[in-house]
């Protein structure tokens, strides 16, 4: 109605089912090479819950790098299956990020206890900005980031896990309430909004104080 204030929508969407806060279970950040993962790992990491070992500044866990575990020699789906069993042994609620993690998850879903999804969702063009090179290069790196999210749309689909659907650029926005719908799905506290609004600002989200 004319007059009354815009409610601004929700950077991220609950998707499926109700997470199971109850039980034992494993969250997986998933999105595309620069679209925003690194961002959404931080703010996981913020809200307190076990995300990995030997972090790299980008928040990724160097056991779920798929490309890192192929040029060791290593295969991957058994090496990835024996990394979640002793992380399960260890922690009874977990996760790690990778954006292209979709490229093994159906092959290691049987060892996973009640996953849940975090799906990060970024405009294809920003995310292909930062392709250098000639016009033609840029259109395919678009058309590259939008093939790499309908992946994972299917993903979601085809799994209909408790899924948190993420907006990166409603996400940057709106820091705060996007880190408590987080910290909701993830069943942790939320973070003072003070430190999520330091973590976020430009050139510093990639470090955790």
């Amino acid at each position: 109605m004319a007059g009354q204030p815009r409610t601004a929508s929700p950077p991220a969407i609950r998707l499926y089912d109700e997470p199971l806060l109850e039980e034992p279970r494993t969250y997986v950040v998933i999105g595309t090479p620069r679209g925003g993962t690194s961002l959404i790992g931080g703010l996981v990491r913020l809200c307190g819950l076990p995300f990995g070992e030997g972090l790299l500044d980008n928040h990724e866990d160097p056991a779920f790098n798929f490309e890192a575990i192929q040029r060791s020699g290593q295969d991957p789906a058994t090496t990835l299956r024996q990394t979640v069993r002793q992380r399960n042994a260890a922690h009874p609620v977990w996760g790690w990020k990778y954006p292209r993690a979709s490229r093994y998850l159906d092959a290691i879903r049987s060892d996973l206890r009640n996953p849940h999804l975090l799906v990060v969702l970024r405009d294809p063009v920003a995310a292909a900005g930062r392709h250098r090179g000639a016009d033609g290069g840029r259109r395919s790196a678009i058309h590259l980031q939008h093939e790499r999210q309908v992946v994972n749309v299917e993903l979601m689909e085809r799994w209909q896990v408790p899924t948190l659907a993420i907006s990166y650029e409603r996400g940057v926005d709106q820091p705060v309430r996007l880190t408590r719908q987080i910290a909701r799905f993830l069943g942790t506290p939320a973070p003072d909004k003070v430190r999520v609004r330091e973590f976020v600002r430009p050139g510093t989200y990639q470090k955790i104080k």
